[in-house]
């Protein structure tokens, strides 16, 4: 995958611009100081020399003014880095966000391909006689197995080495123990929701049946996506303490898990999703 952005300029070419710029704030003090001492000596212009002084100060006062352009210009320039820099930054984290998404949508999947331990051709299977077909024993016929379940998707708790990684603008206040209560509240969530989602639906009552349906009417758009497993709102609502009541400390959670490509928001309407992209 091609990137399409280009550093507009190295650290070295930074630092000259601010030792520059630098230099210029000092020459332009030391007139400026120049300008100040003249103005307060206004009444020189009485004596013979007064006019040949306030001349000069003219001249330094003209030179200023060049200064201010020249550091304005620099100072546009490094303005302009700056913008080149973040948006250089923005489409990394941009590309890091579609290598994440691909490599989780290879993993769910791939599927090896099963190798029979079994050989027609093997050359034991010829011999066979027919006294050894009648001593065979006879196979028993086993029930039909039901469908498994499919497994309830949860999150792992984050490491101290793993919220390290996180920069501090983003984490907050959250500690790793308020993290992975956060994280635990989430897993709570994911179990009502996948385990309800398992019961047989002769099970349900007609108003589980109701709710069924509308978490497949949900899942219409992201089924067959590395989106399909999520939750909403109301079931954060419905089965959470923390997340439900502390809004900033729920923010703070799923901001962290999005920056560590765990979590990502799919927002449609008045509905958002909460996809768990790997665990």
């Amino acid at each position: 995958m091609a990137s399409n952005f280009m550093l507009p300029a190295t650290s070295q070419n930074l630092t000259t611009t601010n030792d520059t710029l630098e230099c210029l704030v000092l020459k332009f003090e030391r007139l400026m100081q120049q300008v100040e001492d003249g103005l307060e000596i206004r009444d020189v212009l009485h004596h013979k020399d007064g006019r040949s002084i306030y001349c000069d100060l003219h001249k330094k006062t003209v030179c200023l003014k060049g200064l201010l352009s020249e550091m304005q210009c620099l100072l546009d320039k490094q303005k302009e880095e700056l913008r080149s820099f973040k948006v250089n930054l923005d489409d990394i984290h941009a590309l890091q966000k579609k290598i994440d998404r691909l490599m989780i949508f290879a993993m769910k999947n791939f599927s090896p391909l099963n190798i029979s331990n079994s050989n027609p051709t093997s050359p034991n299977l010829s011999h066979e006689t027919d006294a050894d077909k009648e001593n065979a024993p006879v196979p028993v016929k086993q029930k039909p197995q039901t469908k498994p379940h499919k497994a309830v998707p949860s999150l792992n708790h984050l490491t101290e080495q793993q919220l390290q990684t996180v920069p501090k603008y983003v984490k907050g206040h959250l500690s790793l123990v308020l993290v992975n209560a956060g994280i635990d509240e989430i897993n709570k969530v994911l179990s009502k929701k996948y385990e309800f989602l398992n019961r047989p639906r002769k099970t349900l009552s007609l108003k589980e049946e109701k709710r069924r349906a509308v978490y497949l009417e949900q899942a219409k758009e992201v089924k067959g996506t590395p989106y399909s497993t999520f939750f909403v709102d109301d079931d954060i609502y419905k089965f959470t303490t923390t997340l439900k009541t502390k809004k900033k400390t729920k923010n703070d959670v799923f901001l962290i898990l999005r920056h560590l490509g765990r979590v990502k928001e799919m927002h449609k309407g008045n509905l958002t999703r909460y996809c768990i992209l790997s665990v």
